[in-house]
């Protein structure tokens, strides 16, 4: 499988649900047609897909009910796959921010990821869809 193919299977599974805002996140340099200037979009090393995981529920004694989102970033490669040096320094700049980063190679193995790192946080999490 490619790494379009997980990154697409990944964006439609995981945008089913309720608590997920997901997006395709493309860096790269191109030319325009007729123009000899290139234009660089994104920044080197950033994941393929960006997103946040809302409306996560903490009880707190001091202030109650606290909603919030965390930030997600999901870089997708496959089975061999390995990070580049600008993608290793953008996911450590990304976590030590807060930041939830999943090196993803399948859609099932995102969702495990996902819930232990949501669960090391004191997050309980199921996966319920919107069309389940």
């Amino acid at each position: 499988m490619t790494e379009s193919t997980i990154k697409r299977e990944i964006l439609l599974e995981l945008s089913k649900h309720p608590r997920i805002m997901l997006w395709n996140n493309p860096t790269a340099v191109a030319r325009p047609r007729n123009s000899k200037r290139y234009i660089r979009f994104g920044n080197p090393g950033e994941a393929d897909l960006l997103g946040v995981i809302g409306r996560v529920m903490i009880d707190s004694d001091i202030y109650g009910q606290v909603i919030y989102g965390l930030a997600l970033a999901i870089e997708t490669k496959t089975a061999k796959g390995k990070l580049s040096d600008k993608q290793t320094t953008w996911r450590d700049a990304f976590t030590a921010h807060g930041g939830i980063y999943i090196l993803a190679r399948s859609v099932e193995n995102t969702q495990t990821q996902i819930t232990h790192a949501l669960r090391e946080r004191g997050i309980e999490w199921e996966w319920k869809y919107l069309d389940s």
